[in-house]
């Protein structure tokens, strides 16, 4: 997975290319967070969060890029990072030990 940021005016332009068709599209409404976070997955669809100090919000739900903006908005990026899959080694995510008893939930 790739992940872009987007701050400063990058990150108004990124905003302005991702949710400025909205009928109700406010440029405002991002200036609260620090920057844009775009995380691309290697089938091509994406998510876009808004960063916060110490928190994340999510603004745009993963899927293709029905819009094909990805070509105008990646070069407005200030960095991107390659996130590397985890191994898939067989073992379950969660270690069962670490599970809580439920007994008695109905």
């Amino acid at each position: 997975m790739e992940r872009y940021y987007f701050r400063g005016d990058g990150r108004k332009q990124a905003a302005q290319l991702l949710f400025g068709k909205k009928e109700d599209f406010d440029l405002g409404r991002y200036e609260i967070y620090e920057e844009l976070e775009l995380a691309l997955q290697e089938d091509g669809r994406f998510s876009v969060w808004g960063n916060l100090p110490g928190d994340s919000q999510l603004l745009r739900d993963t899927h293709p890029d029905f819009d094909r903006i990805l070509p105008q908005l990646l070069p407005l990026a200030d960095r991107m990072e390659v996130e590397e899959p985890l191994p898939d080694d067989g073992e379950p995510w969660v270690d069962p030990n670490d599970l809580v008893d439920f007994e008695g939930w109905e």
